[in-house]
């Protein structure tokens, strides 16, 4: 079986396959009638008009007709012989329709204008033929109607037409250049009926529609010059007959694959031809011949691109286009306002309503012009213009993100005095890579809301489903990696169009209504107009050639392509599927993937000699490539070169995760996403930081050094703040001022000690999330910079306060700063972080934690035996100092450059990295490692950014023990030692000094625990420090736990009072800094805020609780359960650890991709550490291949 495919790609020929069956073009030129459609009147031997034959029928008599079926759309001249009869008929008359809906012998359906009746053609009745008149031919029918008007009898012995388009094919219009073939008929269909619909467009270059401001009130003249050369593709058969520039955005590529002939190039020469002395591009050329169109106009210079690079076309050509180009995009640029995006001037469109103010697709087919721009400036060597457009088109895509975007819905509006969310707006913006990449999938999914059962309604025109806009629509799915919606829409839409009651069942239609009938949306428009052969419908032809086969060309000479499927395991996705085509200037080329068993893919491939390309291995979800053989050759996915003609097979065998055939794994588990030298940059930087100690790494990141501990502070300032607001309940003269007497002294009511506790940790929680959807949207940098800055006012509250209310406000809005800074900060760090560093980075965060308590004990323990206000609020006058020193340098800091590279924004990336690095080579290297993170996280993580993601399949797992970790900080006793282990001592009989003494002793033993961390955290790695470290802290919890068992023994206090100092020392060696290390590892990037958001918020939502609950289960006039509180925490402490055995996997030393891997490969947790990824096999086989090449070279220059 897979020896035949395999045969069937290397021998494929456009014409000599299984494919040929689905080919719509008929074997001659002269086609007969294959059906009697209608008859009416006195008509004898109708069928004897059927075939070519020499049987006779008649019409007898005035209001005899005869509808003929010609089994397909045709078009040309049309020609009738006539027999000899006794008593004649002066005339017959003719009519014409595409669609059975619109047969009527009194008048043909539409082709000039929607206000010009086409009526009939009056034909001499005379023994012999006539030929229509060259002006007179039709140029799309399926149907012809004979009728007579006057008594009398007509012979009719034959009616046939000649099809004169595409005259280059000569008399074989079955001879094209490209091929498909799949198991799925309509597939095989809709891209033949696409060819064909391409194919009966493309009409002589003298034969084009004459210009309806010239025409009588009836009748249509298809007679006029349309374009250069001897043929010309234009937007529909029947109708316009005209170079549109907006339709040749998918005509021109569909045309490229089925045929490749000259009009890709005669059309583009056409439109250039027109262009006015101001730059300015039309609408439609000669012979229509209409300005007026901004959105047409830009097209034109998208066409330019897709000619140079389609149709091989030479420098000179280029050089001479380029000026045309740069005029146009002159002529338009200055309708970008101060909003940063284009103003509409002139607002004719496609069938839509005319676009206007700042249009989102207008914008989009902007940014596109101008990206292309760039391109074929840097081939022409215009540096300045290419330096320009890039400026150019980076300002406008942030421009169009913050202009027109939507947020509730998840989508682009249609201009920004619309509150429509625009189909063609939408699809372009994912299609052309406008929309930030967080934003992708969200829009790919609020396209699916326009659906219907009959296909996509554009909200943008009033109930239009529109096959040219749903063309970019396709296609946009695709490129987003949401290729189950391309094959939802395909069959949903396509199948609807070929099977409508009104079609043609041969060519493709210009649109329909919402309702699944026949007629535009705009009431005043005769639906008989409607087009039923019109190319920008033929958007599935170019998807299933370039997507879901994959086959493209991709440089202008076409020396070099590429192969890679895209969904082939997505959802109503084929078995197989192959395509092929003909480039001028390499030949002909074929490829085709076969799914042989669930777990077995076969792809094969013939390329042209001397061209070059690589190969993108699909994966299906919890299967590895175990083996990828080329000609039984084992080898690594990657380039194949070709210095004579390759024929290969690509042969993968894939197999269950649990079956844990590592070392068997050779090939890629990835398609390439990214170029391959910037892979082997990343792969070569990878190895390197593999190898690197933590002093090496600080002495060749000091940069990075530095902007890590600077965001440090920061988080000294929340952890100073966290324990300032609990502190302050031990201090006498707080309890004095705020509380009620109670046995000689003052106590603060329950109530309000919950509410002073918990309140602000319920909005440290929600200031997590906040701060979570700000960091997508303003970036790392701003968001810390805006949080640190509404902590003065809000501290300020606290300081002035006089009443327990005004305090607890204060404390309670500071607490969403708190939280917004606790989740960007440790964002921040893990995200700048190189990876040697990355470990002591994330436990210096849980450092700031235990600094900034210990800072705020030192202080209390000078102020809290003041007699006045100052013994409590002294404590908060620090805060203002942490915060202004952080208000001196964030403006500088430099954005996180995963952040930029998420959003697009590759240039302030790498500005961004050179502020973090410096030096040229670091830069580019770690830039490398970023983007490509980035590109194949997207294969195995969810990529919409949103919170739901975090729970979907594939990141569930990283989420839940990530929470979880957190979680236990809670859980493990930290609330109970950090809100009252201060109170305790004072309970337990020491004085008020004597408590903070201890307190600082065991602040400085959780600082302590944090630096043994940083030596030990590398060395014995994650997993067995969580598990031990747990160990201890069940221990340590049991101990004060039985030791409250007797509270009235001093010794036992006092030896609950020890080992809750000691539990300091190992909570923070272990479970206080481990969960920031493994949400900076473990998440993925696309969800990293995310992930740590949800982390942070179920945190402190525990310690919410525990600060309501704490209080009435501690204190001496509620339930006073004192230290024996601690065998709750001495369970959980005991259950964690078999929850951490089971789902906490080894980190230590892996990159962000190699834990992607293994995630997506399903390692055991307990099995990560010994597990080689396919990552660290490339980069060591890329780094000793540059090694021998380094060697090499200084051999040479030594000889």
């Amino acid at each position: 079986m897979a020896t035949s495919f395999k045969d069937l790609v290397f021998n494929a020929t456009p014409k000599n396959g299984p494919w040929d069956k689905y080919n719509l073009s008929p074997t001659k030129r002269t086609i007969f009638p294959t059906a009697v459609h209608s008859q009416e009147g006195v008509v004898l031997d109708s069928q004897n008009l059927v075939g070519d034959n020499e049987q006779v029928a008649y019409l007898k008599n005035a209001g005899a007709a005869v509808t003929l079926d010609f089994g397909l759309n045709t078009c040309g001249l049309y020609a009738i012989e006539f027999g000899q009869v006794a008593s004649a008929c002066r005339s017959v008359f003719l009519s014409f329709s595409e669609s059975a809906l619109f047969v009527d012998k009194d008048n043909s359906d539409r082709s000039m204008d929607f206000f010009i009746d086409d009526k009939v053609i009056e034909v001499p009745v005379s023994e012999g033929k006539y030929v229509s008149p060259f002006a007179k031919q039709r140029g799309g029918f399926r149907y012809m109607t004979i009728s007579t008007r006057s008594h009398g009898e007509v012979a009719l012995k034959k009616v046939y037409t000649t099809m004169n388009n595409m005259p280059s094919l000569k008399e074989d219009l079955r001879n094209y250049s490209g091929y498909f073939y799949s198991n799925d008929d309509l597939c095989n269909t809709i891209w033949y009926a696409g060819a064909y619909t391409i194919q009966l467009s493309i009409i002589p270059a003298n034969s084009g529609r004459r210009n309806d401001v010239v025409m009588p009130a009836s009748g249509w003249s298809n007679d006029v010059v349309c374009g250069y050369g001897t043929e010309v593709l234009v937007d529909g058969a029947k109708r316009d007959r005209s170079v549109w520039s907006g339709d040749r955005s998918i005509s021109q590529l569909s045309e490229f694959i089925a045929f490749n002939s000259e009009v890709g190039k005669t059309g583009t020469d056409w439109i250039l031809n027109h262009q006015l002395d101001n730059g300015k591009f039309p609408y439609a050329c000669d012979p229509i011949y209409i300005y007026g169109s901004d959105t047409y106009h830009i097209w034109t210079m998208v066409s330019i691109y897709n000619t140079f690079f389609l149709n091989n076309d030479s420098l000179e050509w280029l050089k001479n286009a380029w000026e045309k180009y740069k005029k146009g995009i002159s002529y338009i640029w200055p309708q970008v306002d101060h909003t940063g995006t284009l103003n509409i001037k002139q607002g004719l469109d496609w069938g839509r309503p005319p676009v206007e103010h700042h249009s989102m697709s207008a914008n989009c087919i902007l940014y596109r012009a101008l990206v292309n721009g760039v391109e074929l400036a840097q081939l022409v060597d215009d540096t300045v213009t290419s330096k320009l457009y890039t400026e150019r088109a980076a300002d406008l895509k942030k421009s169009i993100n913050e202009t027109l975007w939507d947020e509730e819905a998840g989508l682009f509006l249609d201009n920004d005095k619309s509150s429509v969310h625009p189909q063609d707006g939408n699809s372009l913006a994912l299609l052309h890579d406008v929309a930030y990449e967080d934003r992708k999938d969200r829009i790919s999914s609020g396209l699916t809301k326009n659906w219907n059962e009959f296909g996509a309604v554009a909200p943008e025109s009033e109930g239009m489903i529109s096959p040219f806009i749903s063309s970019f629509e396709l296609l946009a799915h695709s490129s987003t990696g949401n290729a189950d919606r391309s094959f939802q829409l395909f069959r949903k839409m396509w199948r609807y169009m070929w099977n409508a009651e009104y079609g043609v069942k041969s060519s493709l239609i210009e649109g329909y209504f919402k309702d699944g009938s026949c007629k535009y949306p705009f009431t005043f428009y005769d639906p008989a107009y409607i087009s039923h052969c019109h190319p920008w419908a033929t958007g599935p032809t170019i998807w299933l050639t370039f997507d879901v086969v994959g086959l493209r060309f991709t440089d202008h000479r076409h020396k070099n392509w590429t192969f890679s499927p895209t969904g082939v395991f997505a959802e109503g996705s084929l078995e197989f599927a192959m395509t092929g085509y003909t480039s001028h200037n390499s030949g002909f080329i074929s490829a085709g993937w076969k799914k042989i068993t669930e777990k077995h893919l076969l792809l094969a491939i013939k390329v042209p000699e001397n061209t070059h390309g690589s190969i993108g291995v699909p994966v299906r979800e919890g299967l590895e490539i175990c083996k990828v053989e080329v000609d039984g050759e084992v080898i690594s996915v990657g380039h194949l070169d070709s210095n004579e003609q390759l024929v290969a097979a690509v042969d993968t065998t894939a197999f269950p995760m649990s079956n844990e055939k590592d070392s068997q794994v050779s090939g890629s588990p990835a398609e390439f996403a990214v170029p391959t030298t910037l892979r082997e940059t990343a792969r070569a930087q990878q190895k390197i930081e593999h190898e690197l100690t933590r002093w090496q790494a600080i002495k060749l990141y000091p940069r990075t050094a530095l902007w890590i501990l600077s965001v440090v502070w920061v988080l000294i300032l929340v952890g100073y703040e966290n324990q300032a607001g609990s502190i302050v309940i031990s201090i006498p003269q707080f309890r004095e001022d705020f509380g009620k007497p109670f046995e000689g002294g003052y106590v603060l009511d329950s109530q309000w000690q919950s509410a002073i506790s918990g309140g602000p940790q319920g909005s440290v929680a929600v200031g997590s999330v906040i701060g979570s959807w700000f960091v997508d949207r303003l970036g790392r940098k701003w968001t810390m910079l805006f949080a640190v800055l509404l902590t003065v006012p809000f501290v300020t509250i606290e300081f002035i306060s006089t009443s327990i209310d005004v305090f607890f406000v204060g404390k309670f809005l500071n607490g969403f700063c708190l939280g917004a800074l606790s989740t960007v900060a440790t964002t921040y760090v893990s995200e700048v972080s190189p990876m040697a560093l990355r470990g002591i980075a994330a436990a210096s965060c849980s450092l700031a934690f235990c600094i900034g308590p210990f800072i705020c004990y030192l202080i209390n323990n000078t102020t809290s035996t003041y007699t006045s206000r100052m013994a409590y609020r002294g404590v908060f006058i620090p805060q203002w100092v942490f915060a202004a020193i952080s208000l001196c340098y964030l403006p500088f800091l430099p954005e996180s450059p995963y952040y930029l590279i998420l959003k697009g924004k590759e240039d302030g990336a790498l500005k961004s990295l050179k502020k973090l690095y410096g030096d040229a080579d670091l830069v580019q290297n770690q830039f490398a490692v970023m983007k490509v993170t980035v590109e194949e996280s997207k294969l195995v993580s969810s990529k919409s950014g949103t919170y739901l993601d975090c729970f979907k399949v594939k990141d569930i797992k990283r989420t839940f023990i990530i929470t979880f970790a957190f979680f236990m900080q809670s859980m493990s006793g930290v609330s109970f030692v950090a809100g009252y282990s201060t109170y305790y001592y004072q309970l337990a009989g020491f004085s008020t000094q004597r408590s903070y003494q201890i307190s600082c002793g065991a602040q400085a033993l959780s600082i302590s625990g944090v630096i043994a961390s940083w030596f030990i955290i590398d060395r014995f790695g994650r997993r067995p420090l969580m598990l031990w470290g747990m160990l201890a802290l069940t221990v340590l919890n049991l101990i004060v736990a039985c030791t409250g068992l007797e509270t009235s023994n001093h010794a036992s206090m006092t030896v609950a009072s020890a080992f809750i100092a000691m539990y300091n020392f190992f909570y923070n060696i272990n479970i206080g800094p481990l969960p920031y290390i493994l949400a900076s590892e473990i998440s993925s990037v696309f969800l990293r805020a995310k992930t740590m958001a949800t982390a942070t918020t179920v945190n402190y939502a525990m310690q919410c609780m525990w600060s309501f609950v704490l209080p009435y289960m501690f204190n001496p006039d509620q339930a006073n359960m004192g230290s024996k509180i601690n065998f709750i925490f001495t369970g959980c402490s005991l259950f964690s650890i078999g929850v951490f055995f089971i789902y906490l996997p080894e980190t230590a030393g892996r990159s962000f991709e190699e834990i992607d891997e293994m995630y997506k490969m399903s390692v055991p947790p307990r099995k990560w550490k010994g597990y080689k990824t396919s990552i660290q096999h490339e980069s060591e086989e890329i780094f000793h291949e540059m090694e021998e090449n380094k060697n090499v070279a200084e051999h040479v220059e030594r000889v």
